[in-house]
């Protein structure tokens, strides 16, 4: 029952909840949430019967929750609207709950198999049900962008939160299938993802499809020879010249892929959201109070390309963060970030490749991905939820694997010392 629970909460994360049920419109307008509202409502008490009932407790990840949800909860108190704040922090708060005693019962190799099978199953359905003529899965675009793949098809969100999400998750469980699955299953989940990214018709997707394949295939051949510090000075050197590629080449590689230089407007929301941080930089508007609080009715009466588009964040995650969060808010993610990709890093030379290889190469696309989506500090999201999941799995991982190296170590010393001693 408790592993049945961690699969159906972490398909809710995917959205299959939301898409299930809250109707939609032949316009593409959703009708009433109340039953998807109330479906979280009774998950949220599963969870708290699953917390409470739980013996797993990991002293190891414990500071990490404890602080984390502290952060969160104490936002609300300098929040522009503290209403918005304690709703959305709370529900969050239970995210992070969620993901502590998810990781501290199934450790990190069931917790990437439940995240996997949970991706590819909702990815399978999600291909069925665009075919059958499901039109719950369909996404309408207001901005009319084409389906990059499969010219003149309908893009497909299946049972996820939304296409270009979809085509992430997506990516997230074909990785997850190619490092932990084996046989014919590992190619059913490949496939399957890879149809479903398809389907979705995104540049985000394909181009963080392209970036999972280059960063596996780089530490495969380096994390078992290069130690941590060159690790890090490794990837400088890789991010920097991509960085300094998409400033200078950006506009020709986007035209190049049928997107417009300014992201369908995205660079002109991240200006706003500049203007917005330097506003109140260190502690930030208050998580999820910027939009609800009403210091966004500018924003939104000013951006006439948007009309008709519910905007609701600044789909960019690092500076989405700063707003809701402030400063130290974003370095707190940062640290996140780092700390699960160094985690995945060591695991890989600590005798758990698969399992270090899938967080690593998820924790970076991740990263990359933040900087053109909203993915993280997000509520009932599954980049969020799976990325704490990680943080916490990965710690225990790594802390179980160094005490059972040092405890070979000593036997290997032991043994040592007694063929000396004759």
């Amino acid at each position: 029952m408790r592993l049945a629970f961690f699969y159906l909460y972490t398909a809710c994360t995917l959205g299959a909840n939301a898409v299930v049920l809250i109707p939609s419109e032949v316009d593409g307008n959703q009708s009433d949430n109340s039953v998807f509202v109330i479906s979280w409502l009774l998950l949220n008490v599963a969870a708290a019967l699953v917390v409470v009932s739980s013996s797993y407790f990991s002293r190891v990840i414990l500071a990490w929750t404890l602080f984390s949800v502290s952060f969160i909860f104490l936002s609300g108190f300098w929040s522009v609207s503290v209403e918005s704040s304690s709703l959305y922090g709370l529900q969050l708060i239970c995210n992070i709950v969620v993901a502590y005693i998810m990781a501290s019962e199934l450790g990190l190799s069931k917790t990437l198999l439940v995240f996997g099978r949970t991706i590819v199953f909702l990815s399978l359905a999600g291909i069925v049900a665009y075919f059958v003529g499901f039109n719950n899965v369909y996404i309408i675009d207001p901005h009319a962008r084409e389906n990059l793949v499969l010219d003149g098809a309908i893009r497909l969100r299946g049972f996820f939160s939304h296409n270009v999400a979809g085509g992430l998750f997506a990516l997230v469980g074909a990785v997850i299938s190619i490092c932990k699955f084996s046989g014919r299953q590992r190619w059913f989940g490949v496939v399957v993802c890879a149809l479903f990214i398809a389907c979705a018709g995104s540049a985000t997707g394909i181009l963080l499809s392209l970036l999972a394949l280059l960063v596996m295939a780089v530490l495969v051949v380096v994390a078992p020879r290069v130690p941590v510090l060159g690790c890090l000075g490794l990837v400088t050197a890789v991010v920097l010249p991509v960085g300094v590629v998409a400033m200078f080449s950006g506009d020709r590689i986007l035209d190049l892929l049928g997107r417009d230089a300014t992201l369908t407007g995205r660079t002109l929301i991240w200006d706003w959201g500049m203007d917005s941080i330097g506003e109140r930089p260190i502690w930030g508007w208050g998580f999820q109070a910027y939009f609800p609080g009403g210091e966004g009715a500018g924003l939104l009466a000013s951006a006439s390309r948007f009309e008709g588009y519910n905007l609701s964040h600044f789909h960019q995650s690092y500076i989405q963060t700063s707003i809701d969060l402030g400063i130290f808010g974003t370095l707190f993610l940062i640290i996140i970030l780092v700390v699960s990709f160094l985690n995945g890093y060591r695991l890989q030379s600590l005798g758990a490749a698969s399992d270090g290889l899938v967080v690593s190469t998820v924790v970076a696309v991740y990263a990359f991905a933040g900087m053109g989506m909203f993915i993280f500090i997000s509520y009932n999201h599954f980049a969020t939820f799976s990325l704490f999941a990680i943080l916490f799995a990965s710690l225990k991982a790594r802390g179980h694997l160094r005490l059972v190296d040092q405890q070979d170590g000593s036997r290997a010393v032991a043994r040592q010392l007694g063929r000396t001693s004759f």
